[in-house]
Parts: structure tokens; C-alpha cells; sequence
């Protein structure tokens, strides 16, 4: 009777560290520059909030190998709250990943890793193991960032493949008391949230460019090089 007391004791508590223990991301030793997260989300969609704390996670915890980057759709403001930090054009580019992905439909919360793994945003297990595959992907560009005079920014890129290069900013914090909607009486938290997106120019294969351009208001500050396949190939941030 004791020998089972004590591997039923065993058992239970086996369990309980199964439960407990919380899925982390295993990054490969070759990785050369951070994995870009694209989280689609909205304080709208009641099953948002999980995993936007697993981004603000990742920016957190992981910043040094994930770049995550938050951006709320528009699609959920009609059900009677307007998320203040939606954009159409966000909803836009989730559309675009849903051509290139193969996808019948867009959906909240959605994580696209690296512009090319599709995962459920608050499946942390999936999300996790996306990021550890894509940060053993082969290096095919170079992108850097820095800051030059007047308060503008210096952005240089190379690649083995045509490639667009896009300019993001970032508010790293903010929060929402939400009084309308699916998440109504929430005090919601979020990380890196997306305010600017643009297209900045192009690389071509087998060369390299440097654009000067305007920095952006806001807090954070990326770049990204993305392939027509919707591939991101390089990204870098201001620190």
C-alpha cells in the first residue's frame, strides 16, 4: 500500500509540473538576427487578451531574440468598442498573409512568424516552436539601422532576393480601459503595438541599398525586409 501511495504521489505530482510548466522558445545556435512575431488582435475579440500577454512576453523576455510586433485589425469595432489603436491597413496586411499562406480566412488572434508560419496567437506551444524553426533559417539578407543627423534614420540593406523594405513604429507599452464590448471592464495591457507602417523602397537581387529616411514618433522603431512571398528575410530595430 505504501509503494502506491508513493508512486500515485509520484504520478500527481509528474502532472501537476506538466500543467504547470510553461512551453519555452528554444532559439538555434546559427540565429543571426531576431524572429519577427506579427501578432493580429483586437481589444474587441474576447480571445485576444491571452495572447497578447504572450507577446508583451516575448518583448519582455525575449527581445534580444524576437522582435514582436502587435497589430490590431479593424474588423471587431462594429461588436461596440473601437479599438483605439486598429487600422485598416493592418487588416489589409493580414489579408495579404492570408493569400500568400494559403489561407480561406483571416482571423483573431493570429501569429504569422517570420512572414511564413501560421499559428494561433495564444497557442503558446505552437507559437514557440514556429519561432525556435524559423530562427534556424538561413540567413539570405543583411539589414541595419541606425540613427543619422536631423533626427532621420539610416537604413541599409542586402539581399539574395528582391526584397521590399518596410519602416515600423512601435508604442513598446500601452493600456486600454475597455468600457464596450467583448472584453467591457478589462484594464488590457499591450506591448510593442504597431502605429506606422511604411514602405520605405526596394532591394534588388544581389545588391545592396541605403535609404535615408524620416524616424518615426513613436517609442520603437523596426525595420523589416520582406520577399514577394511575404518572406521576411532580415530585420533590425533601433535599441
Amino acid at each position: 500500500m505504501l509503494v502506491k501511495i508513493i508512486y500515485l504521489a509520484a504520478a500527481i505530482g509528474m502532472l501537476w509540473f506538466g500543467l504547470s510548466a510553461k512551453a519555452q522558445p528554444v532559439f538555434a545556435k546559427t540565429q543571426t538576427q531576431p524572429v519577427v512575431v506579427e501578432l493580429f488582435t483586437s481589444e474587441g475579440c474576447s480571445s485576444c487578451p491571452p495572447a497578447d500577454a504572450i507577446l508583451s512576453e516575448l518583448a519582455t523576455q525575449y527581445s534580444e531574440n524576437v522582435l514582436p510586433l502587435s497589430f490590431h485589425v479593424d474588423y471587431w469595432n462594429y461588436i461596440g468598442w473601437k479599438d483605439p489603436f486598429s487600422d485598416p491597413a493592418y487588416t489589409d496586411r493580414q489579408r495579404d498573409y492570408a493569400g500568400t499562406l494559403g489561407l480561406r480566412t483571416i482571423y483573431t488572434p493570429q501569429a504569422v512568424v517570420a512572414g511564413q508560419i501560421d499559428v494561433t496567437g495564444s497557442n503558446r506551444s505552437q507559437l514557440f516552436r514556429a519561432i525556435g524553426k524559423a530562427s534556424a533559417l538561413p540567413q539570405q539578407a543583411s539589414l541595419s539601422l541606425k540613427p543619422v543627423e536631423n533626427g532621420r534614420l539610416s537604413i541599409t540593406a542586402s539581399s539574395t532576393k528582391d526584397a521590399t523594405i518596410w519602416l515600423v513604429g512601435y508604442d513598446k507599452t500601452q493600456q486600454s480601459e475597455v468600457t464596450r464590448g467583448e472584453n467591457r471592464g478589462r484594464r488590457l495591457t499591450h506591448h510593442n503595438v504597431v502605429r506606422s507602417l511604411q514602405q520605405i523602397g526596394s532591394v534588388t537581387s544581389g545588391n545592396g541599398t541605403t535609404h535615408k529616411t524620416a524616424r518615426p514618433e513613436q517609442s520603437g522603431v523596426a525595420a523589416l525586409l520582406q520577399d514577394a512571398s511575404g518572406h521576411i528575410i532580415a530585420a533590425a530595430r533601433l535599441n
